[in-house]
């Protein structure tokens, strides 16, 4: 890699770009990642219909994942970290060379990385060869506030969010003083629209708004359960 900063085992550069290891980065769906507080489970579940579908077209085309994700480093793997041992294994030679291992997080393309990880499961279930699951990636060095602002934006233009999803970003940006124009702006969502929608969910539960995001429960009925609720409305003074 030259001068540039070292960026892991498991990232490559080839003749398409750069290229990283799937299992050599950590997810958002992971505890350990730094947004994982912004993790939408259903987004990855094979019962959605549209993440299906993804994992069917990768399985049904052998590959490439279409478009490129984004990681950035944070911090080093320790011995804890089960990429560690991955790296040490599969890349034993870039392990001797570099034994301090950078620990990398996704910053956007969850999405494609776990899709990509269910083909890899169905293709060994097969007993086929699957390809190396490796995706085209970029690296930037983004602090956490940066990284979470580089999640809102690229997966509010490239995918249709959900409700749960975006509430978080409300909320974390009320949090931050942002007015709702600043927001409307973030999530490219109309102004109006967008405060009919999250303006009330703000004194819900946010198992409450899972829910809701999820079909679980009607707009009725969740109105009944914000009237009834108990816990305190922490952001109605932030969202006037």
């Amino acid at each position: 890699m030259g001068n540039r900063t070292y960026l892991g085992a498991g990232v490559s550069n080839t003749d398409n770009g750069r290229a990283v290891d799937v299992r050599s980065v950590i997810p958002i769906t992971d505890p350990r990642h730094s947004l994982h507080h912004r993790c939408d489970p259903k987004r990855y579940d094979m019962r959605n219909p549209e993440f299906s579908a993804l994992v069917e077209w990768i399985v049904a085309n052998r590959g490439p994942v279409p478009q490129p994700v984004m990681f950035r480093r944070k911090g080093l793997l320790t011995q804890a970290d089960p990429e560690l041992a991955y790296l040490k294994a599969t890349y034993p030679k870039q392990v001797v060379e570099h034994p301090e291992q950078p620990k990398l997080e996704l910053v956007y393309g969850n999405r494609r990385h776990a899709a990509l990880l269910e083909a890899q499961r169905i293709w060994d279930e097969r007993g086929e060869q699957g390809a190396k699951a490796k995706l085209l990636a970029v690296y930037q060095a983004l602090s956490d506030e940066e990284m979470e602002i580089a999640f809102v934006r690229e997966n509010s233009a490239r995918a249709r969010t959900s409700i749960y999803e975006d509430q978080l970003t409300v909320r974390s940006e009320l949090r931050k003083n942002a007015d709702w124009t600043d927001i409307a702006m973030l999530l490219n969502t109309p102004i109006k629209e967008l405060r009919r929608t999250h303006e009330p969910l703000l004194e819900a539960h946010l198992a409450v708004v899972q829910a809701y995001s999820a079909g679980a429960i009607n707009r009725s009925r969740l109105q009944r359960i914000i009237k009834v609720a108990p816990w305190v409305k922490s952001l109605r003074g932030a969202a006037r």
